[in-house]
């Protein structure tokens, strides 16, 4: 059976690793996407066949959710911010490895289908309470009903 959290994991773990052993040439290739076409592709295909590769083996493996590519594509891109976070970014104010957590469990949420609880299912109270924190600037992305 698969133990998706530790699956997860491990992918993080590993992708940190690499970011942490390369990051001299990953700077350097990430510069260069901006300018050179080609390298620009090269990221675009290899983010797709990894997208496409991953979603293969979890249905094979038994998972069956709705969207898995698109759900795993933003595994994929979750996992590749926080990498760049931990190695890079290093802010005095984040508990990374409270971050780290965080992040292994989104990620096993979202490939195990959740949101599964719809907006219009939560208390008025809820729904009320989250639109009061879920703003940036004076715009409302949720709006109360």
């Amino acid at each position: 059976p698969l133990d998706l959290p530790k699956l997860v994991t491990a992918v993080v773990d590993k992708t940190i690793e690499m970011h942490t052993t390369h990051a001299q040439l990953h700077n350097t290739l990430h510069s260069l996407a901006s300018s050179d076409e080609a390298v620009d592709r090269q990221f675009l295909g290899l983010e797709e066949r990894i997208t496409k590769d991953l979603t293969m083996q979890l249905a094979e493996l038994g998972l069956s959710v709705d969207h898995l590519p698109e759900r795993i594509h933003l595994a994929i891109n979750l996992v590749q911010s926080f990498a760049h976070e931990y190695v890079f970014d290093n802010h005095d104010y984040i508990d990374y490895n409270a971050m780290h957590e965080i992040v292994c469990k989104t990620i096993c949420g979202l490939i195990e289908g959740w949101p599964t609880t719809s907006w219009q299912s939560l208390r008025p109270r809820a729904r009320k309470y989250m639109c009061a924190h879920v703003h940036i600037g004076s715009y409302s992305y949720v709006q109360s009903t």
